[in-house]
């Protein structure tokens, strides 16, 4: 064998593994569960190379880009592809967002904004409830293999978006805006419900107040709004779980969807 085309061979080889673990570390560094500050950098980097590794030899490689691996275009292609990864954890990410969102939207009208606590993980203020519809959705995460979906999304992306060929048109940007918009629409309809129960036992409150104005209300409302949500939270976690469960197939549907409009 000439050495000469093995050594192209070699760089070649090493070229492309180069665009896939860019793409691949990009989705760690932005993916929910295992993206943000979840996980530790050299865990991110071993699973990173990891992946890579194995889906490297299924991949696609464009020969242009390979001739110009020393050159500017391959220093962009890099950035197309840390950027895709990036996007598309991103994507799945708004979603777990969006059920914190709801959760803490029920806490702070539920009177636990006292017990906020800053969230290393996710770098924000977060309460109990949000917390906790976020675990949940976490272990359906995993219950509900969705993980795999990550991965098979991650492999069908090669296929849908060849190296190199990331762009951002009308078509993307619009549906971006309609996942912004359902993730909106994910977090109010999580907490609706609840909120809408909070109102009736304040509306209650109130009615009391000028019924009996000898009654101090405030010495009661904080109580009774808590022990309202809890108990609220109790009878009503099996259709929240459902409903949490739905969440995660509308992320695996919009991902999919958006995967074919990220080529250029």
């Amino acid at each position: 064998m000439d050495p000469i085309a093995g050594l192209v061979a070699i760089s070649d080889m090493v070229a492309g593994g180069a665009l896939v673990f860019v793409r691949v570390g990009g989705i760690f560094m932005a993916a929910p569960v295992v993206g943000g500050g979840y996980a530790p950098m050299q865990t991110k980097g071993l699973m990173t190379l990891a992946v890579t590794l194995v889906l490297l030899p299924t991949v696609a490689i464009d020969q242009d880009i390979m001739g110009q691996a020393n050159g500017l275009a391959f220093v962009l292609a890099l950035a197309r592809e840390f950027a895709l990864g990036l996007a598309i954890g991103f994507f799945l990410d708004l979603f777990f967002h969006a059920v914190r969102f709801g959760g803490d939207l029920i806490g702070r009208t539920a009177g636990y904004a006292a017990a906020e606590s800053f969230n290393p993980a996710s770098e924000v203020m977060s309460g109990p409830v949000g917390d906790m519809f976020h675990l949940a959705l976490v272990l359906l995460f995993f219950l509900t293999d969705t993980h795999h979906v990550l991965f098979a999304a991650l492999a069908q992306s090669y296929g849908l978006v060849p190296l190199g060929a990331f762009t951002v048109g009308p078509e993307l940007a619009e549906a971006s805006a309609y996942a912004s918009q359902q993730v909106f629409e994910v977090g109010m309809a999580l907490a609706f419900p609840l909120i809408m129960a909070l109102m009736a036992v304040t509306m209650a409150e109130g009615v009391i107040a000028r019924a009996v104005p000898q009654i101090n209300i405030l010495h009661i409302t904080f109580a009774t709004k808590i022990a309202t949500t809890m108990i609220l939270l109790y009878v009503g976690l099996p259709a929240a779980i459902a409903f949490l469960g739905a969440v995660l197939i509308t992320a695996r549907e919009t991902l999919l969807r958006l995967l074919p409009l990220m080529a250029g």
